[in-house]
């Protein structure tokens, strides 16, 4: 499947002082000429590979190209031939953020570390602590985020490292009087930071016959630098300064083909390339015959005169900039480690690049792309049909563009029919019905084949099952895929990555740093381990897909013995409530810790909330009973006053002792009246309440 992409300007290394005879000198190193071969017949063997990748590119940012499908035969497109609908570019948006998601929504970065070193236990979270620290400063979050990118879209992502950065952090000694006042006592404390890094998947060129980061010849990964960069290399470690002035010297050999990340940057904006002055790097990490580095090196070798494929081989790393090698070591890393971390999105056995989203939605996008585009252009002859015109009918110079308040003038000879005659419309059938089954099929295959349904991304959850045991059924069918890459992800970056930096923490990381970052205590315990060297007894594990699936697992289980005790809540009393809530907790995959009490703390706080509702009560009944103890005082004092404001009126009236008598002879009848409706009142509701009964 070889395909050509235009090629625009030149893309040469030019130097004002570039001479000829500086080509000398790099030509006479085995180990450059080996590598420079290498890597040329490698990214040759690539070239479908990178063209899949360029096309990938294309469908996700909605970039129409020649072999994009516009129609068949006669129902070739003309005027919506560019019209794209991203469909794909909407599927890989949906599945990279599943994956960020359920990375972040686990509130820390996805793995654990246990040990079973008495050692070392009591001492896991600082290591755990560490290994954050640097994750931060290295910003792995969106190294992680470029990654899934990278997954998505081509199938295929690479991370490199560990690249050791120089950093510096300011440790507080103390505090001092000076002059004007406490004075803080610092000491700057310079430290090497290893850092991980994406790299784009169309600058990387692994060894053709591997299937992983760890079999093959090894790979390079192709950088750029200004010249003025590359100077600044001879003042470092296992650099080659005279090899870098040769580099600096050369004079291109002519122009190179675009690639890479330069033909992404053309084929979305369309940009010029010419006269680069950037020289081309290519940081590597290949297994290579001995003889060879140690020529590099300056040292003499055992295998000289050897047949190349008898040839002891050596693991190396460095970097070859303008075909001259200029920085070359032993590999430094562990565990057959290259130097890259290779992950996929979907496996493909004995490969190593995986497939993605992009290229299982080609079928379905270039078939709704053909299908829409025949859509708009049958609904655009349906209402502006096209028509059949007697030019010699009309005076010369008409266009016959029909456009609103449009004059077309006839010839005066011409009778009113004739001129109608002259200017003739063609009918076609609309057959929309038929493109949007079409439309239709290539969604439906765009789903299935990218496994990015619309229920998993949201866009159609009025169609799903209106239970909450179907809805929890489709979505989790619906998430299988996801938690394969989540499982790559895992086994391929998160674990080996943890891995080497705890390798090269317990080599290379000091307690004085972390006494800087973290304080005395925990550089103690890291010293401790340290010296302990017992990295062994470690196990890391990545939890992004385990801990994924089970707690898609929990949380149904629980959802469903939630609906079993609403169903029946005398089986309540047989559960632990903090019990309960630890499980759930745990089950979203939460990294506090702290927050759910234990079934002591559950007990106290129950009791001292009883506590708290028995004084509230009896509170509440103390005040009823001042309530009607003051009611009942009130009562008696107006009573009282009634029976003295009486008294004073027959005094008043001479007589006194006749109207008292009849006063009391008066409510003694009152008070029988009142007692001998009660007790009406009392007859009618038992016999109301009798009659209910019965």
């Amino acid at each position: 499947m070889a395909k050509s992409y235009t090629k625009r300007g030149k893309k040469a290394n030019l130097l004002e002082n570039a001479t000829p005879d500086a080509q000398v000198g790099p030509l006479l190193d085995p180990l450059s000429l080996y590598l420079t071969n290498l890597v040329s017949k490698w990214d040759e063997d690539w070239k479908p590979q990178q063209d899949e990748h360029y096309e990938n590119y294309q469908d996700r940012e909605g970039l129409v190209r020649d072999s994009d499908t516009r129609g068949v035969g006669m129902m070739r497109t003309k005027k919506a031939k560019k019209l794209y609908l991203r469909q794909t570019r909407n599927k890989i948006r949906t599945g990279r953020a599943k994956i960020k998601d359920s990375h972040a929504s686990y509130g820390r970065y996805p793995y654990d570390i246990k040990s079973s070193h008495p050692t070392v236990e009591p001492h896991r979270l600082v290591v755990r602590k560490i290994v954050d620290w640097q994750f931060d400063e290295m910003r792995f979050w969106d190294t992680l985020s470029d990654g899934i990118n990278n997954l998505a879209t081509y199938g295929t992502g690479v991370m490199v490292g560990l690249t050791q950065v120089e950093r510096t952090k300011k440790m507080l000694l103390g505090v001092e009087l000076g002059p004007k006042g406490p004075v803080a006592v610092e000491k700057t404390v310079k430290f090497n930071l290893p850092v991980v890094q994406n790299h784009p998947i169309v600058e990387f060129i692994p060894d053709p016959d591997s299937t992983g980061d760890r079999d093959g010849i090894g790979a390079f990964w192709r950088n750029k630098y200004q010249p003025e960069e590359v100077m600044g290399w001879d003042r470092k470690t296992h650099y080659d300064a005279q090899k870098i002035q040769d580099v600096l010297t050369i004079q291109s050999l002519g122009d190179e083909e675009i690639e890479g990340m330069d033909m992404l940057k053309q084929l979305r904006a369309n940009r010029l390339y010419y006269e680069d002055s950037r020289i081309v790097c290519y940081n590597f990490s290949a297994m290579v015959p001995e003889q060879m580095y140690n020529k590099w090196k300056g040292i003499e070798s055992e295998d000289a005169g050897k047949s190349i494929r008898l040839q002891k081989r050596v693991s190396i790393v460095g970097i070859l900039a303008g075909g001259v090698v200029v920085k070359c070591a032993k590999n430094p890393n562990a565990h057959d480690h290259r130097g890259f971390w290779r992950c996929v999105w979907e496996k493909v056995e004995n490969e190593f690049h995986g497939v993605g989203i992009a290229r299982n939605n080609e079928g379905p996008q270039r078939l709704l792309n053909g299908a829409v585009r025949l859509l708009v252009e049958s609904k655009s002859l349906t209402a502006m049909p096209a028509k059949i015109v007697q030019k010699g009918a009309f005076l010369d110079g008409e266009d016959f563009i029909l456009t609103p308040d449009k004059t077309l003038y006839a010839k005066n000879n011409l009778t009113p029919d004739q001129v109608v005659a002259a200017i003739r419309q063609l009918k076609f059938e609309d057959v929309s019905q038929g493109l949007n089954e079409v439309i239709n099929i290539a969604q439906i295959a765009s789903d299935d084949d990218t496994a990015q349904s619309k229920y998993s991304s949201g866009n159609d959850g009025a169609h799903l099952n209106p239970t909450a045991t179907g809805v929890s059924m489709i979505m989790g069918a619906a998430a299988l895929p996801l938690k394969e890459v989540l499982q790559y992800i895992d086994v391929m970056w998160i674990e080996p990555i943890v891995e080497a930096l705890i390798d090269w923490n317990l080599e290379n990381l000091k307690p004085e740093v972390v006494d800087a970052v973290f304080g005395p205590e925990d550089a103690a315990r890291w010293a401790e381990i340290q010296a302990a060297g017992v990295k062994t007894f470690m196990t890391w594990n990545a939890t992004g897909a385990t801990a994924y699936a089970q707690k898609e697992m929990l949380l149904q289980r629980i959802n469903q013995l939630i609906q079993m005790l609403a169903a029946y809540p005398q089986l309540g009393a047989w559960f632990k409530p903090s019990r309960m809530a630890e499980i759930i907790w745990k089950a979203l995959n939460t990294s506090e810790e702290g927050v759910v009490m234990t079934q002591e703390e559950f007990d106290a706080q129950m009791q001292e909330a009883l506590a708290q509702q028995k004084a509230a009560e009896d509170a509440e009944t103390e005040r009823i009973m001042m309530e009607q103890q003051v009611t009942a005082g009130i009562e008696a004092s107006k009573l009282q006053t009634r029976e003295r404001m009486q008294d004073k009126k027959l005094a008043h009236s001479g007589t006194s002792q006749s109207k008292s008598l009849e006063s009391k002879n008066l409510q003694v009848a009152a008070d029988l009246k009142v007692k001998q409706q009660t007790a009406a009142a009392k007859a009618r509701g038992d016999k109301l309440a009798k009659k209910g009964q019965e």
